[in-house]
């Protein structure tokens, strides 16, 4: 499926805390870390993601592994952060489209967010409150980018 097509599908789904306690490589939520391409909408729309969640979801669609797959903690903010191929984000540069966002995590203070670039200075994220959706990039937001999947999504 197109992935700008799968991010409208999912729009509106509410975002999902994760409880701390089971993380797992089994298609579970809100992270739905899994190598299965199939993907249940409707489950995730009425059981809700979290950001990483949403990224993992958009890599699962394409096939593309999941960061820190055999790790305890795959597909999470941690392992995007050490599976990915960073650089300081500057809120001037043009970007591709589909180039994904990171503010990191921080063990102990920051949980970390990542979202994925779309055009016109618009991103995809699942967001507290919000859950999926699209909105203005949030320059301040993020100290990281990486495009190295942008051509894959």
């Amino acid at each position: 499926m197109d992935t700008l097509i799968l991010i409208h599908k999912l729009l509106g789904t509410k975002y999902v805390f994760w409880d701390g306690r089971e993380w797992s490589s089994n298609n579970k939520g809100p992270f739905y870390v899994s190598k299965d391409k199939n993907i249940n909408l409707n489950y995730i729309r009425n059981n809700g993601c979290n950001c990483a969640g949403f990224i993992n979801l958009l890599f699962r669609n394409k096939c593309i592994e999941i960061p820190d797959f055999d790790s305890d903690y795959p597909g999470g903010t941690y392992a995007y952060g050490f599976g990915c191929k960073w650089e300081r984000y500057k809120k001037n540069n043009n970007y591709p489209k589909y180039s994904l966002l990171l503010k990191p995590y921080i063990e102990g203070e920051d949980e970390g967010h990542i979202a994925l670039v779309l055009e016109n200075n618009k991103m995809a994220h699942c967001y507290p409150i919000k859950g999926v959706i699209i909105e203005d990039i949030k320059h301040d937001m993020f100290e990281y980018i990486c495009t190295e999947y942008s051509d894959k999504l």
